[in-house]
């Protein structure tokens, strides 16, 4: 995967996770905002050292959740 298309997913998902955030303040956890820009970090990392499935959507997954 180049590195176009890498930042183009963690792009995408940092918005959703901000956008899951803003939904519902109410539960925020500085941790686990935390450990979620983590996991989007680490799968960036990898994307870029080895082919991996571009299908990573852990943020848009959060939103999802929050607007449930």
């Amino acid at each position: 995967m180049n590195s176009t298309e890498v930042l183009l997913i963690v792009l995408r998902e940092m918005t959703a996770v901000g956008h899951g955030w803003r939904v519902n303040w109410s539960d925020f956890d500085g941790q686990k905002l935390c450990d979620q820009l983590n996991r989007i970090a680490a799968w960036a990392e990898l994307a870029l050292a080895a082919d991996v499935p571009s299908d990573f959507t852990e943020g848009n997954e959060f939103v999802d959740k929050q607007l449930a």
